[in-house]
């Protein structure tokens, strides 16, 4: 076993960065258990979207502890728990959903064994969470756990644990290689004293496995083939007491490794270790001084950076998150719950850029429930409502478009919001918006037009945007013709024609909307003769297009011939030769006069008939004799 010097610069970052402790903006928190103690230590995205935890529970099932899994949707609603175990202690520390839909959960039993000792614990369960097997190994060691599984291309498995027999302090760490039914094709222990076996595995890209673990009070990484043979093993932290808690194979072939980093403040918190390929440490990085600060799981993102999940201190402390770029440069750091008996147990990107954080929160006394924290993308911002132009609009007016955004990420955002309307009007303004804050961005100004509906888009381009379903909204304005404001009399209704004097009638007369904007608050006159002048507001709206009928205070009429006019007093009104209408109306006196017709003279001994005409001037009743 080669061992290389203790790792130097490791930096301390909290001492030279920044870092935020407020709360990152959640999708959701949910908390799951009982009225005992129950803990989460590992979750992953299920392949619709939801959930898969597992931990123990001391609140359920048939002993002091047994295993917990919990399965949930995307918003963390339980769609099913269970409880695996016997009448003694029972854990389960890491899961995988496997390929046929259900789940493969990892950590050690005493139920059936010797309370002081245990035994590796497997359990196959279908979808729903139904046990198909299990599988116990290590009873013949003495004492023997599993913290970590992974799936092999081959359908069985890889777990990464730790052993040691009844008369040994020494921990070594042990791996263990099975088929998909569970059987043990070979057992592999690595290590050396003062360790704390193996707490993580992973399958690498050349199909062999890289494990991270403690010996020496050192973090210990292990590098072997697909049969387990050692390729390489590596500590780091010499003189110090270092943990090592996670490990992933990154993208450019090296390792980045998690733990705690003990010892006199500045020089201890949670631990970042990124190495190449052969193991050698290129970087190492120390965040948060000032307590007893432990990561217990480390992701690389999308990005190429990393996100780790720990906790500010392994006996009080709350939820500590992490996350940094390439580097190791802190980007930002989040603390959650901050209840007393806080972890976070591991961490994972989901599929929407966000993050997916399971641990546990209890109070002092160590009663602790499942928690389960479901956080927004890294990298996310959008257009929320667009605010100008409105959604009618007249041809030739000038407006000024503008738009509210949002970051709805985790990290200040840099990027261009582009407004479109319709083909003719494209502009993009630059934006600067921190970390869960909106604001109002204003455009150059828009002429209104062509007319018609006209399609409004504002899209984000935010590189590295973890969530471009939100990056476009789309409106639409209708942009009307130029404002054509013309109101006319068309007709008198009443009164027409003929009617008889002293008669009261009620004055009425039809209005038309001649032009292309509803009116109102408009004057009409109606006059008849030189003795009668009134007019009414119109204050109903009065549609384009559209025709009313308007009522006048009541005319007593007058005998003689009048005049009668109605006409709209519109202020715009671009057409005054259609403003006014006029008639006729004749108002007869009620009398009666015969006379004789005289027409022609009379000879003496003559006969001659005379005709008598009665001319009757409005509805008299008289009766005329003759």
């Amino acid at each position: 076993m080669r061992t290389l010097p203790p790792v130097i610069g490791c930096l301390l970052l909290s001492a030279v960065c920044l870092v935020s402790f407020a709360s990152a903006q959640t999708n959701w928190i949910r908390t799951y258990g009982g009225q005992d103690n129950d803990r989460g230590f590992s979750v992953q995205q299920t392949s619709d979207g939801g959930y898969i935890v597992a931990g123990y529970t001391s609140s359920y099932g048939a002993g002091r502890r047994d295993v917990y899994l919990i399965r949930t949707n995307s918003r963390g609603d339980t769609l099913w728990s269970r409880a695996f175990g016997g009448r003694n202690d029972d854990v389960g520390y890491s899961v995988q959903q496997t390929t046929d839909g259900g789940f493969i959960v990892a950590g050690y039993t005493r139920s059936g064994f010797d309370t002081s000792y245990s035994a590796v614990y497997l359990i196959k369960t279908n979808a729903q969470g139904d046990t198909v097997w299990t599988r116990t190994y290590g009873a013949d060691f003495g004492d023997a756990a599993a913290y970590s599984i992974a799936l092999t291309s081959d359908g069985g498995y890889v777990i990464a644990g730790a052993t040691r027999s009844p008369d040994s302090i020494i921990t070594d760490v042990w791996l263990l290689r099975t088929n998909a039914s569970g059987d043990t094709l070979w057992t592999r222990t690595y290590g050396g004293p003062r360790g704390a076996g193996g707490r993580a595995v992973q399958v690498t890209a050349d199909g062999g496995y890289i494990v991270a673990g403690s010996a020496y009070y050192r973090v210990y990484l292990v590098r072997t083939n697909p049969h387990g043979d050692t390729l390489w093993t590596r500590t780091f932290g010499e003189g110090q007491i270092n943990y090592g808690e996670a490990v992933q194979q990154t993208t450019d072939g090296g390792f980045i490794v998690t733990g705690r980093k003990s010892g006199p403040a500045p020089e201890k918190g949670v631990l970042l270790l990124k190495t190449n390929a052969a193991g050698d440490s290129l970087w190492c990085r120390v965040y948060n001084r000032n307590g007893n600060y432990s990561g217990y799981s480390v992701q690389q993102t999308t990005d190429g950076g990393y996100i780790i999940a720990g906790t500010t201190s392994w006996t009080f402390g709350t939820i500590y998150v992490v996350r940094t770029n390439t580097q190791g440069d802190t980007l930002w750091t989040r603390i959650y719950a901050d209840s007393a008996y806080d972890a976070g147990r591991c961490v994972r990107q989901t599929a929407d850029g966000g993050y997916i954080i399971a641990g546990y929160v209890g109070d002092s006394n160590a009663n602790c429930d499942v928690c389960l924290i479901k956080t927004n993308p890294d990298l996310d911002v959008g257009p929320i409502a667009i605010l100008s132009p409105p959604g009618i609009a007249e041809s030739g007016q000038v407006y000024v478009p503008s738009v509210v955004v949002r970051n709805f990420g985790l990290t200040q955002g840099v990027f261009p919001v582009t407004m479109d309307i319709g083909a003719g009007y494209s502009q993009t303004v630059q934006e600067t918006l921190a970390s869960e804050r909106s604001d109002t961005l204003v455009f150059p100004a828009w002429t209104a037009g062509p007319v018609g509906s006209l399609e409004v888009t504002c899209h984000t381009s935010l590189f590295g945007d973890n969530k471009p379903a939100n990056d476009t909204i789309v409106d639409t304005v209708q942009v009307l013709p130029p404002p054509l404001h013309d109101v006319g009399a068309v007709a008198i209704v009443s009164p027409v024609g003929s009617v008889r004097a002293g008669d009261t009638v009620i004055p009425r007369a039809r209005i038309r909307n001649i032009g292309n904007r509803q009116e109102r608050y408009f004057d009409v006159r109606f006059r008849i003769g030189a003795s009668y002048n009134e007019k009414v507001n119109v204050t109903d709206a009065l549609p384009a297009g559209s025709t009313a009928e308007l009522a006048f205070p009541p005319w007593v009429a007058e005998a003689g011939d009048w005049t009668v006019s109605c006409s709209t007093a519109l202020v715009k009104d671009v057409n005054r030769a259609n403003d006014k209408v006029s008639s006729l109306v004749r108002v007869f006196p009620q009398s009666l006069s015969i006379a004789p017709d005289q027409s022609g003279r009379i000879e003496a001994g003559k006969r001659r008939t005379y005709r008598f005409y009665a001319l009757i001037q409005g509805d008299t009743g008289a009766v005329v004799e003759v």
